[in-house]
C-alpha cells in the first residue's frame, strides 16, 4: 500500500469530477494536509471539505495569470510536497465554434502553463508535479479534435518543466486516463462504448484505477521516474 503520510499536496481543479477522487484518495493514503481549488462551483468544494478531513479550498481561474498568481502569494512561501493539476474541460463537437475551441484551450493549455509557471515554486525540492491529460492526446478523439489538441500539449509542457525543476530534484510526470466512469463519460454515451471496446481490457476504467497511478506518481516509489507520460487506459488500442 502506498503512504504519503505527513506530507501536503495542492491539487488544482479538485472539487469535481476526477480532481475530487483525487482529492479523496490522497487523504485516505495519509497526507496530513490535501489543499484544492474550484472556480465556479464552490457548493462542490465547501461539500467535498465537509466530507474528506484535512482539506481545504480555494479560488481560482486558471486561465488568468493574475489569479494563479494571487493564490502562490497568498500561501506566502508555503511549500508542498506535490503538486497535481486537474483542471479541464471538454466542448464536444465536430465542427466546434472557434469561441468552443478557444475555451478549451484557454483552460486546457493556457491554464496548465499558468499552473506549472506559477505554483511549481511552491513544490519542495524532492518533491513531485502530476499533470493530467488524456488518451485523446494520441487517439485523436471522435469528435473533439479540439480537446485532442489541448491535451497533446501537455507533453511539451511535461518535458519543459521537467528540465526546469529537475536541478531541484523535482520530478514531473503526466498521466493519461483513458475512458474513465465519470459524468462525462455518462454524456458521450455511444462514442464511450465504441472506445472502450478497443481496449485490451475491453471495459470502461474506474476512477479509483487512476488515483492509484497518481499515488505512485506522487511517493518515493516514483523516484527516478520524471518527464514520462503514463497511459492509466487499459490498453486502448488508436
Amino acid at each position: 500500500m502506498i503512504t504519503l503520510s505527513g506530507r501536503t499536496y495542492l491539487v488544482i481543479g479538485g472539487s469535481r469530477g476526477l480532481g475530487r477522487v483525487i482529492v479523496r484518495g490522497l487523504v485516505e493514503a495519509g497526507a496530513k494536509n490535501t489543499l484544492f481549488t474550484y472556480y465556479r462551483n464552490e457548493g462542490a468544494a465547501v461539500d467535498l471539505a465537509k466530507l474528506v478531513p484535512r482539506t481545504g479550498y480555494y479560488q481560482v481561474n486558471v486561465c488568468k495569470a493574475h489569479s494563479v498568481l494571487q493564490l502562490a502569494e497568498y500561501f506566502n512561501g508555503e511549500k508542498f510536497d506535490g503538486l497535481i493539476h486537474c483542471a479541464g474541460i471538454n466542448i464536444p463537437g465536430l465542427d466546434p465554434e472557434p469561441m468552443a475551441v478557444q475555451a478549451v484551450m484557454d483552460v486546457n493549455c493556457y491554464g496548465a502553463w499558468n499552473v506549472a509557471y506559477y505554483l511549481s515554486p511552491l513544490v519542495k525540492d524532492e518533491g513531485s508535479v502530476v499533470f493530467i491529460g488524456s488518451s485523446s492526446a494520441y487517439t485523436g478523439g471522435p469528435t473533439s479534435g479540439h480537446y485532442s489538441m489541448s491535451k497533446a500539449a501537455l507533453s511539451g509542457l511535461n518535458t519543459h518543466f521537467a528540465k526546469r525543476l529537475a536541478p531541484r530534484g523535482v520530478r514531473v510526470n503526466l498521466l493519461h486516463p483513458g475512458y474513465i466512469e465519470s459524468e462525462m463519460a455518462d454524456k458521450a454515451g455511444p462514442v464511450v462504448q465504441e472506445m472502450t471496446g478497443r481496449t485490451l481490457l475491453g471495459r470502461i476504467g474506474k476512477p479509483k484505477e487512476v488515483v492509484g497511478s497518481v499515488l505512485f506518481l506522487l511517493s518515493d516509489l516514483s523516484s527516478y521516474v520524471t518527464g514520462q507520460e503514463l497511459r492509466v487506459d487499459g490498453g486502448l488500442v488508436v
